[in-house]
């Protein structure tokens, strides 16, 4: 079982019953399955050094919906101290991701999901790929983003190519090392 944060939660009491009752055999086997889902879980789960972008990139993976999972594909590089404050941060992250989850959804063709993150010196630059039927599943949150990327002098697009999207966002990082501890109202 997961918490919504994508942690294993502690076992139940179930392997305690099964020792109890003496069924040794079933309750090694249950601890090599829980052990084996940690291992897993703590494998799959680490994208970047960032936490922030870690956990919304975790709970993206998690986001599995009915009746076939969304092919997820992440390639992330990015800091964990990052210029920029941390409310920023979360929406460059949810707002293309949220939106591709939904276009993917509801898409009745290709269903894939691709986020591409890298960080150099100087900037961030975000892409969120995916199919939808149209651009307008995607333009729900897209004036947040340029209104973001405006704030660090950056870009944020939709592009198209048939019904594959692609959302670019590109911030440049300040100076000033106080943007990343200070958060917005």
């Amino acid at each position: 079982r997961r918490q919504k944060c994508g942690m294993l939660q502690q076992p139940d009491a179930g392997v305690f019953r099964l020792i109890a009752a003496n069924e040794l055999e079933d309750a090694k086997q249950f601890a090599a399955e829980l052990h084996s889902k940690f291992q897993d879980q703590a494998l799959r789960l680490h994208y970047c050094e960032n936490k922030i972008a870690n956990v919304i990139l975790q709970q993206t993976a998690e986001h599995v919906p009915d009746p076939e999972p969304i092919p997820f594909e992440v390639q992330c590089s990015l800091a964990d101290d990052l210029p920029i404050q941390k409310i920023d941060l979360c929406s460059l992250f949810l707002h293309p991701l949220q939106n591709a989850a939904g276009s993917a959804e509801t898409s009745g063709g290709q269903r894939c999901i691709s986020c591409n993150v890298q960080q150099d010196k100087g900037s961030v630059c975000i892409q969120v790929q995916c199919f939808a039927e149209n651009e307008s599943d995607l333009a729900d949150r897209h004036n947040v983003l340029e209104k973001i990327a405006r704030e660090y002098h950056g870009t944020a697009e939709i592009s198209c190519t048939g019904n594959e999207y692609t959302i670019s966002v590109q911030v440049f990082l300040p100076e000033n090392e106080e943007a990343s501890c200070s958060t917005k109202a």
